[in-house]
Formats: C-alpha cells, sequence, structure tokens
C-alpha cells in the first residue's frame, strides 16, 4: 500500500507545537494504528514535522475528526479537583490518559495554571471549541493547522503566543477572564505529547528537547524527543517557564548543544 508523507509546518522554537507534533502522533497511533504512523522533523527547509503513514487519509483530519467526537471523564486515583486525572475518550476504544498535572510519578510535573481553573475545565473547553465547530480548518490550510487560533478564556499555557499576546496587555487576562488569540489544537495536542514525554529538565529550571530527523514510531519518538534514544542527527532546544501573575507558560525556545 502507498506510504503518504505529510508534512506540518512547526516552529522549532515554539515548544507548544513542538510537543503538539508529538501529540498528533500519539493521537494516530491511537485511532488509526493500522496505518502504521511515524513522524520526523524536518530542518532542511521551511521547518516541519513530517508524518509518514499508509492511506490516503490526510492525519491532520483524521485527528480533527477524532476530537471533534471526543470526551473527558475523571480517571483513578481521585486527587485534587485542580489536578484531577483524565481519560481523553476517542471513540472507537481508544482512550488517552491525561496526568501530566498531577504529582503521580517520578515524571516531571506539567502545571501551569492557579485560581479556579482545573484540568477537566481547561480540557473541556479546549474539546468544546471542536465538538461544537467554533474550531475548524480547510482542506487548504491544513499543512498549518498549528497556526489556527481563535480568542478563548482559558488555556494550558503551552503555546508562547498567547502569552505573549497577555504580556503585550501590559496584564493578566486569565485572571481577569478576558478572551486571548489561543491554538486550541496546540493546547490539546501538546497536552497528549507532553503526557507521553516529558522534557528533560536543566540546571536552572529550564526544559529541554531535542528535534529528531529520522521517522520513529510513537513509543521511540517520545524517547528521541527528551533525548533519551540516539541522539545522533537531533537538534536539541531548550525553554524556560515564565510566570504572568499566578500563572506559567511555556517561553520560546532556542537552539541548544548537548553534553
Amino acid at each position: 500500500m502507498t506510504r503518504l508523507s505529510t508534512p506540518i509546518a512547526i516552529d522549532p522554537r515554539n515548544p507548544g507545537q513542538v510537543f503538539a507534533a508529538l501529540g498528533l502522533l500519539e493521537l494516530l497511533d491511537r485511532i488509526a494504528p493500522h496505518t502504521e504512523p511515524s513522524g520526523r522533523f524536518d530542518l532542511t527547509g521551511a521547518p516541519a514535522f513530517v508524518i509518514e503513514q499508509t492511506g490516503n487519509a490526510h492525519p491532520v483530519r483524521l485527528v480533527l475528526d477524532a476530537l471533534r467526537d471526543a470526551r473527558v471523564e475523571p480517571a483513578p486515583p481521585a486527587g485534587e479537583e485542580a489536578t484531577a486525572p483524565l481519560d481523553l475518550h476517542l471513540g472507537g476504544g481508544a482512550v488517552v490518559r491525561l496526568d501530566l498535572w498531577a504529582n503521580l510519578d517520578s515524571r516531571i510535573r506539567v502545571k501551569t495554571w492557579a485560581g479556579q481553573q482545573t484540568s477537566r475545565i481547561i480540557t473541556d473547553a479546549l474539546l468544546d471549541v471542536f465538538r461544537r465547530g467554533a474550531f475548524s480548518i480547510p482542506d487548504e490550510a491544513l499543512s498549518a493547522p498549528f497556526d489556527a487560533g481563535l480568542p478563548m478564556t482559558g488555556r494550558f499555557g503551552f503555546d508562547p503566543r498567547s502569552a505573549w499576546t497577555a504580556l503585550d496587555a501590559g496584564y493578566s487576562p486569565n485572571e481577569q477572564g478576558d478572551a486571548v488569540r489561543t491554538y486550541p489544537l496546540v493546547e490539546l495536542l501538546a497536552a497528549v505529547g507532553l503526557q507521553e514525554a516529558r522534557p528533560c529538565r536543566l540546571p536552572g529550571g529550564a526544559l529541554r528537547y531535542t528535534l529528531f530527523a529520522r521517522p520513529l514510531p510513537a513509543p521511540l519518538a517520545r524517547a528521541a524527543l527528551v533525548g533519551s534514544f540516539d541522539r545522533r542527527g537531533g537538534v536539541p532546544y531548550r525553554f524556560p517557564l515564565a510566570k504572568r501573575g499566578s500563572y506559567l507558560f511555556f517561553e520560546q525556545a532556542r537552539e541548544d548543544s548537548l553534553p
């Protein structure tokens, strides 16, 4: 069967987009395992994450269709409401556990929100724009899905573009409940990517990821992205977490050097 190669435009300095690229591969691996998806980063021209799979279905369209019918449910163990683990149900029996914000294991905890926000509230709000058709991407824009945004009042804070909009405003729109241009596909897929691949924490608190150049299936892509699998040919980046009000957000990354 024909193997389709689909480049998805990314900004390698945007950690939200990078982890969303892995999240895209992870969801394809759940909802369409028969297509045997793999992914790689191509930095030789316009930066892209290249999905390779069998068949003719566009990988982004497959994932958008799955998110339109997705729902979240509480997952065990029960804990604080703000950081409750969730199960993301995608149909066809595919389920993704989301507990990256909870203290459940030795991996890096990724929690960026505060106040009255909870893991359920944020995830439901992001999914809702897909379910009610508020967020859509025409076929001609599927090559750059991570650039599609709309005003929202809540997000995880994984995409630095929303945070810099807040900085330009001179205050924290999150704490005031004001809408800021948000990239829901990036935010949601980045949560999936971060669930499976927690970035390496460096001295001083910055986090690091490594863009790998050869096609890998999801299980190996997870390890390669955090630099724990075959660093040959990989390009490392580091990024800090910044604070605006009581909320954290991912800042833009810069190219790094491996030890």
